[in-house]
């Protein structure tokens, strides 16, 4: 059941026609060239090809090698991101191609973690995600939600005791990745913006990321919210539970 929870966040045709399709015709036309040139363009032909051979080998790559070469793996896959982003966005489907390449990536993620699950997984949330007129101060202690059911702190807080969830809930997307950076984590579950998760596996090439979009009814901001079901079965498939009584519930101030 928790795997067709997470189904529409994984799997996608548009950024896996890009990541490999275009290296594919990068690599036919320059190998063509490379056997019908005697000039001195040859060698840079040549180089073409190794490259697009490189960058097709590396979108293959799963499980153990994907996990040692992620950094490298991402940088590759924002380098389409950032090429092919601005014409998504002329044509007005910058979201749909965001989302696609976000799907691409949880995929990756998915098959690493889902046999062999992560034992020392991150969860890192927006402060947005409660409700703007609530006066609980969870900034100060999350378990001091008033558990009125208008946000998803209260899930939250019970699965973080229940399920011994690390969590991290953050209004500056540099404390996450500090956060990140100090608990070095095998796997980390994100939940943000689109613009905010990007940034943050541009920021976090070394660490591999469960990506999970936020709904934004109210802007940006105010109000969000998130598929609650899509985080529980991500933690569920892909995180071990933690041996401890004593979970690190810890909400960062703005400051």
């Amino acid at each position: 059941m928790e795997s067709i929870s997470i189904q529409p966040l994984i799997g996608s045709r548009l950024f896996r026609s890009v990541r490999f399709g275009i290296p594919f015709i990068v690599l036919v036309v320059s190998l063509y060239l490379f056997l019908e040139t005697r000039n001195n363009f040859a060698s840079w032909y040549l180089i073409l090809t190794i490259t697009s051979l490189l960058a097709i080998e590396l979108s293959m790559r799963e499980g153990e090698r994907y996990i040692a070469s992620h950094s490298s793996i991402m940088r590759v896959d924002l380098f389409f991101v950032d090429a092919l982003r601005p014409i998504f966005k002329l044509i007005k489907r910058e979201e749909v191609f965001l989302m696609s390449f976000f799907r691409w990536n949880n995929e990756k993620v998915y098959k690493c973690f889902v046999d062999s699950k992560s034992k020392k997984t991150l969860l890192l949330l927006p402060h947005c995600i409660q409700w703007s007129n609530c006066t609980a101060p969870i900034l100060e202690k999350m378990a001091s939600c008033y558990n009125c059911g208008l946000c998803h702190i209260e899930n939250l807080v019970e699965d973080t005791v229940q399920e011994q969830w690390d969590v991290r809930i953050t209004n500056r997307s540099y404390k996450a990745y500090i956060e990140a950076m100090k608990t070095n984590p095998d796997l980390i579950v994100a939940v943000s913006c689109t613009d905010r998760l990007l940034k943050g596996v541009r920021k976090l090439l070394n660490y591999p990321s469960f990506l999970i979009p936020l709904e934004l009814p109210f802007g940006m901001c105010v109000d969000a919210t998130f598929n609650y079901d899509h985080l529980t079965s991500a933690m569920s498939l892909l995180a071990q539970r933690r041996n401890t009584n004593n979970p690190p519930i810890k909400i960062l101030k703005h400051g």
